[in-house]
């Protein structure tokens, strides 16, 4: 499989680890209507358009039928979520969509691959922090499962970022993380990655490609035509199957 960010250096002794990121920063401003699961996890409301009798709820149910029927029971198991420039909203779109499957009776990950700025805990905020795929990237010996905050809600679990990487381009470019998002791909019936800004790195484009599809998000406002199209375009180049487009009006 073709590699877009650098190569790594191979070395012949493992180097001794530098210190430990710092964990993704919680972001600050006016608090919106949270709900808080029985094990603690606060949820932000507007995830949960899906919940029947809320706003929104049928287009969230319609947007999360229509993956099902046209990705997830066609045997594809991952799915990145990709935008071309900050503020398109792909972290909302990606967690709607997660919440959604769940919802919808799917076994679903989502895993938090934007390592550069990290922002799923803020929209499903865990009550505790624990390792995250960072921690998955730097520790050969740690297993997917310990990282993984399980049963969030019903049929929803999350890999969090773990902390802010400073060299993400590299760590997403390694075997290492090949390998983890083959056994998310295993152990979960769809796994859905929130991805970098395509314009500020190729992490949207390795994301993609180790997952096998994308959905690209647009925000009128927010998004040009033109820089989706290259983005596009870019996916295709890779080999990444481009499954649809979304048109985020919220997030």
């Amino acid at each position: 499989m073709p590699k877009l960010a650098k190569p790594t250096t191979i070395r012949k002794s493992k180097p001794p680890k530098p210190p430990k990121p710092p964990k993704a920063a919680r972001r600050r401003g006016r608090p919106e209507a949270v709900w808080e699961t029985p094990d603690g996890y606060r949820i932000v409301d507007s995830l949960l358009a899906g919940a029947p009798g809320r706003p929104g709820s049928d287009a969230v149910q319609a947007f999360a039928a229509e993956v099902v029927d046209t990705h997830v029971r066609l045997g594809r198991r991952g799915l990145a979520v990709c935008g071309a420039a900050v503020g398109a909203g792909v972290s909302f779109v990606a967690a709607s969509l997660a919440v959604g499957l769940a919802q919808a009776g799917v076994s679903t990950l989502i895993v938090d691959a934007n390592l550069e700025a990290p922002s799923l805990q803020d929209l499903i905020k865990p009550p505790t922090d624990l390792p995250g795929l960072w921690d998955l990237l730097d520790d050969d010996g740690m297993d997917l499962l310990d990282a993984v905050h399980a049963q969030v809600m019903p049929n929803l679990s999350v890999l969090y970022a773990g902390a802010v990487a400073p060299d993400a381009e590299d760590r997403l470019g390694t075997d290492r993380f090949q390998g983890v998002v083959q056994r998310c791909l295993r152990h979960f019936e769809c796994t859905i990655f929130d991805t970098p800004p395509a314009n500020r790195s190729t992490g949207a484009r390795t994301v993609a490609l180790a997952a096998g599809y994308a959905l690209l998000v647009a925000r009128r406002g927010a998004s040009y035509a033109d820089d989706l199209e290259q983005l596009a375009d870019q996916l295709a180049q890779d080999g990444t199957l481009v499954v649809g487009s979304v048109l985020n009006r919220a997030g």
